[in-house]
């Protein structure tokens, strides 16, 4: 429950520094119709400016439910270890722990992690017949279809 919350707020943070960056590049190319320093007033004295706040709650607060998700792909843990980590590193990911449960990746650029809120960590673990991958949505879909790929070439290569 905690780490929804903190995920929320990360996302909300996020959204209000890029609203932010879109009204000053507005500001810096003459495109605000009002002098910045009445903006905030005039923002939130219409209901414009109500329906962007509203916007931004909304969305922070379904971030943890909508933004990670859980993919399974066939394979064995142990066996495909390698072509694992090189899934993670071609996506700009490095192992960062192991344990009896499973493997731990965060993204190599601090850049990333924090373009990621922080939340950069994908969870790989054996479940049944599959390797399931848990984390942030674009992190885990981009890399569950690379690593199907490279464990069906490794199955291919061990026949």
């Amino acid at each position: 429950m905690m780490q929804n919350i903190l995920r929320s707020v990360k996302y909300f943070l996020h959204l209000c520094v890029l609203c932010a960056a879109v009204i000053f590049a507005m500001h810096f190319a003459g495109l605000l119709a009002v002098p910045l320093p009445e903006l905030p007033a005039l923002l939130f004295s219409s209901w414009r400016g109500w329906v962007l706040a509203t916007a931004v709650v909304v969305l922070s607060a379904a971030y943890p439910f909508t933004g990670f998700i859980t993919r399974r792909v066939e394979g064995d843990i142990d066996e495909d270890r390698e072509r694992i980590v090189n899934a993670f590193r071609n996506e700009g990911f490095t192992l960062v722990s192991q344990d009896d449960e499973g493997l731990t990746f965060r993204a190599v650029s601090p850049l990333r992690r924090l373009w990621l809120h922080l939340d950069d960590e994908v969870r790989v673990a054996q479940f049944g017949q599959w390797i399931e991958l848990a984390g942030q949505r674009r992190t885990v879909a981009r890399v569950a279809p690379r690593l199907a790929a490279y464990v069906a070439a490794g199955a291919r290569d061990r026949d």
